[in-house]
C-alpha cells in the first residue's frame, strides 16, 4: 500500500563531468526525510529520465532505495516499443521500489483514441507479470495525455494500480476522478499546488509535484490548514502560489537546482535538458529572496507544530 501524503518529484544532481552526483543526492534524500516527506517519486521527468541511460535509471532508483527510509515510486518509462517497455520496467521493479510508475502517453500518440490506449496498456499488463503495484503519470513530455473517464475506469478494473500523478490542474476533473476512485487503494496525488488545498479537502491522497523539492514543509502546511483565511495556512497558500509560479517560469529544473545549491544540498546547477546559464542575474536574486521567505515561513511553521 502506498502511503498518503507528499511524494516530491525528485530532481537529479549532476557533477561537473555530467555524471549523477551521488554525494549531493544523499544529502538531498536526508533533507526529504528531515523535512517530513512521506515518499519520493524518483526517475521521473523532473529527474530528467528522458536524458538518462537505462543503466543510470537503474542506478538512480537503486541508490534512492538503499539510502532512504521513505517509500519510493519510480518510472523511467521512456521506451516506445511495448516489449522494450516491459523489459525496462522489470529492471526498475527489480531495484526494490514500492511501485513502478507508467506514463500515460506511452500507450497512444496524440492522434489515437482511448481504444488504442486501452489495447496497448492491456498488452503491456499481459506481458508484465510481476506482482509489484503500478502507478500512472500524466507526464507532459512528449505530450500530455490526460486520462478520460473510460481509461481511468479501465485502469481501476485491473486492480494493479495504486498511484496516479494527476497533472490536469483542474478541480472539476479531479473531483470526477475522485468520485470514480472512491474507496479503492488507488490514490490521486495532485501535482498542482494552486488546487492542492481543495483536493485535500475532497479526499485526494496527496501531492506529487516540483515545489516539494525545495520545501516539503510549505506543502505540508498547505495540506494541514486548507481552510485558513488568515494565519499560517493563508501564508502557505500565498507563498506556494508565488513560488510555484516562479519555479515554472524560471527554467525548471535549473531553478530548483539553483535554490538547492544555495542552501548547500547540490554542488552544481547542471542539467541535461537546459542551459544552466539561463538562470542567472535577476532570476537568481529573486530565487534567493524566495529562499529567505521560505526559511522564515518554515521557522514559524515549526514553532506552530
Amino acid at each position: 500500500m502506498i502511503k498518503s501524503g507528499i511524494f516530491p518529484t525528485m530532481v537529479t544532481p549532476f557533477d561537473d563531468s555530467g555524471e549523477i552526483d551521488y554525494n549531493s543526492l544523499e544529502k538531498f534524500l536526508d533533507k526529504f526525510k528531515n523535512d517530513g516527506a512521506d515518499g519520493l517519486f524518483a526517475v521521473c521527468q523532473s529527474s530528467e529520465m528522458f536524458d538518462l541511460t537505462m543503466q543510470e535509471k537503474i542506478n538512480l532508483a537503486s541508490f534512492v532505495i538503499k539510502n532512504s527510509s521513505l517509500q519510493v515510486v519510480a518510472s523511467g518509462h521512456t521506451q516506445i516499443n511495448i516489449d522494450d517497455q516491459v523489459e525496462a520496467m522489470k529492471k526498475i521493479a527489480d531495484t526494490g521500489v514500492d511501485a513502478v510508475v507508467l506514463i500515460s502517453n506511452a500507450f497512444a500518440d496524440e492522434t489515437e483514441d482511448d481504444d488504442v490506449f486501452t489495447k496497448n496498456l492491456d498488452c503491456f499488463l499481459t506481458k508484465f507479470k510481476m506482482k509489484i503495484p503500478l502507478g500512472i503519470y500524466e507526464c507532459p513530455f512528449p505530450y500530455k495525455r490526460l486520462l478520460s473517464e473510460k481509461t481511468l475506469k479501465y485502469i481501476l478494473s485491473t486492480d494493479r494500480f495504486v498511484f496516479l500523478k494527476d497533472t490536469s490542474c483542474n478541480i472539476a476533473t479531479m473531483q470526477e476522478r475522485l468520485s470514480i476512485i472512491g474507496n479503492s487503494r488507488f490514490g490521486l496525488y495532485n501535482a498542482n499546488v494552486e488546487t492542492l488545498a481543495e483536493t485535500t479537502l475532497r479526499g485526494a491522497a496527496g501531492f506529487s509535484g516540483v515545489l516539494a523539492n525545495v520545501s516539503v514543509k510549505l506543502v505540508r502546511c498547505l495540506m494541514e490548514y486548507p481552510l485558513e483565511l488568515s494565519g499560517i495556512g493563508k501564508k502557505a497558500q500565498i507563498l506556494t502560489e508565488e513560488f510555484s509560479k516562479f519555479l515554472s517560469e524560471s527554467y525548471y529544473p535549473i531553478s530548483a537546482k539553483a535554490l538547492l545549491k544555495e542552501i548547500g544540498i547540490f554542488n552544481t546547477t547542471n542539467t541535461r535538458v537546459k542551459n544552466k546559464e539561463l538562470f542567472t542575474g535577476k532570476m537568481l536574486e529573486t530565487g534567493k529572496e524566495f529562499i529567505s521567505r521560505i526559511k522564515e515561513f518554515e521557522f514559524e511553521y515549526d514553532k506552530k507544530s
